[in-house]
C-alpha cells in the first residue's frame, strides 16, 4: 500500500458531462462509448439543443465535451456559460460542428464570451468539409491525447472544418489525411482546451461518421481526461551513473498540479494503489511533494550513492491536478552505470 504523504482521499477519476446539441440516440452513444474507456467515475449527458443547464449543475463536473449537429439552444448564453467553467477551473472539449458550420448550419457555434474574450482554440470558418478521412500526420505523438490512439477512421462523412485557424497560443497535435486540423491544444488558460474536429457520435448510430472499430472513443476520452485534470505526464531521464546525479524531466504537466515520485529497486510492478496500478513494486519511496507552477515541464535531480552501480531503478510518479483529480506519469525503468 502506499505510504508516506499520499492520501486516498484524493484519488478520483474525473466527472464528466456530454453535452451535445444533436439527437438523444446520438448523446446516448458518446455517453457508452466513454463509459466503456472506463476513464471516468462518471458520465452524464444533456441536450444542448432543447435546453440549457445552470452554472450550479456544471459544478458537478470536472469536464464537458460540447459538440453540436442541432443548433444550440442558445449559442450567446452557452458561449458565457463556458467561459464562466473554464475561469473556474472546468475543462472543456470542443468538437464539430462548433468547429465550423456548413451551409444550412446556424448557431452551431458559440458566441458571447467564448468568442468575444478568446476561449477558441479553433477559430470557426464557414468551409465544412464532408468526405472520407483518417487520422494524418502526428505533431506531437506523446502528448496525452493520443496515447493509445492508433487507428482513427472519420467514415465516410468525416464531417470536419476544412479551414478552421488556430487561436493564439494553440498548437496543432494531430491533422487529419487532408492536412486540416483534427486535434489541437492551448495550454494558456487554467486548464488545457481541446478542440477535435469530427463529429463524437460513432456509425453506430450515424452510419456515415467516425468508425466503432476504430479508436474514436479513446481519442475523446484522452481529451476529456486531460482539461478534466487527469494528467498523463512523460517521464524521461538522462543516463544515470552511480556517485553522480540522476536527471529526470517531466512533460505535459497540468497547472499548478503535485508530483510524488515513487522510486524502487525491486520491479515494475504493477502494484495496486488507491489511485490505480502503479508500475513500480514495492518497498519503495516515495519523494516529498513538488509543486511546479504554471509549466507544463518540471526537471528533478537525485544523487545516485556508488552502491547503485549496475541496479536498476524503477519510477513512476503521482500527479494530483488542482482540482484533486490523480493520475500515473508514464513509468520508467533506468540502469545505473
Amino acid at each position: 500500500m502506499l505510504l508516506g504523504p499520499l492520501s486516498s482521499a484524493s484519488a478520483q477519476k474525473p466527472r464528466v458531462l456530454v453535452l451535445g446539441a444533436d439527437a438523444e440516440d446520438n448523446l446516448a452513444d458518446v455517453e457508452q462509448k466513454l463509459e466503456a474507456t472506463q476513464h471516468f467515475a462518471a458520465v452524464d449527458k444533456f441536450n444542448a439543443f432543447t435546453g440549457i443547464p445552470e452554472a450550479q449543475f456544471l459544478e458537478r463536473y470536472h469536464g464537458v465535451l460540447l459538440w453540436s449537429n442541432y443548433p444550440l439552444h442558445d449559442a450567446y448564453e452557452y458561449g458565457n456559460l463556458l467561459a464562466d467553467y473554464v475561469d473556474s477551473g472546468g475543462g472543456v472539449v470542443i468538437a464539430a460542428l462548433a468547429t465550423g458550420q456548413a451551409s444550412g448550419f446556424t448557431n452551431t457555434w458559440l458566441t458571447g464570451r467564448w468568442l468575444t474574450s478568446s476561449y477558441q482554440v479553433l477559430i470557426p470558418d464557414g468551409d465544412f468539409l464532408y468526405g472520407g478521412a483518417t487520422m494524418g500526420s502526428q505533431f506531437d505523438p506523446q502528448h496525452p491525447t493520443l496515447q493509445g490512439v492508433n487507428d482513427f477512421h472519420g467514415g465516410t462523412a468525416s464531417a470536419r472544418s476544412m479551414n478552421a485557424t488556430l487561436s493564439p497560443g494553440s498548437y496543432r497535435v494531430a491533422n487529419w489525411s487532408d492536412g486540416s486540423v483534427l486535434v489541437a491544444e492551448n495550454m494558456q488558460m487554467r486548464t488545457p482546451r481541446i478542440d477535435l474536429n469530427f463529429m463524437p457520435p460513432s456509425n453506430d448510430v450515424y452510419p456515415e461518421m467516425w468508425r466503432a472499430n476504430t479508436d474514436g472513443a479513446l481519442l475523446m476520452a484522452n481529451a476529456l481526461s486531460r482539461v478534466s485534470g487527469q494528467g498523463r505526464a512523460l517521464l524521461s531521464s538522462t543516463a544515470a551513473n552511480a556517485g553522480g546525479l540522476l536527471e529526470l524531466h517531466f512533460a505535459y504537466l497540468l497547472k499548478q498540479s503535485r508530483l510524488n515520485l515513487i522510486l524502487s529497486l525491486s520491479g515494475n510492478g504493477p502494484t495496486q494503489t488507491p489511485f490505480g496500478p502503479c508500475q513500480v513494486s514495492t518497498p519503495w519511496m516515495i519523494t516529498p511533494t513538488f509543486t511546479h507552477g504554471d509549466s507544463s515541464d518540471f526537471d528533478l535531480s537525485l544523487t545516485l550513492p556508488p552502491s547503485l552501480a549496475g541496479h536498476t531503478i524503477y519510477c513512476q510518479a503521482l500527479e494530483r491536478s488542482e482540482g484533486g483529480v490523480s493520475g500515473w506519469s508514464t513509468p520508467l525503468a533506468v540502469v545505473v552505470s
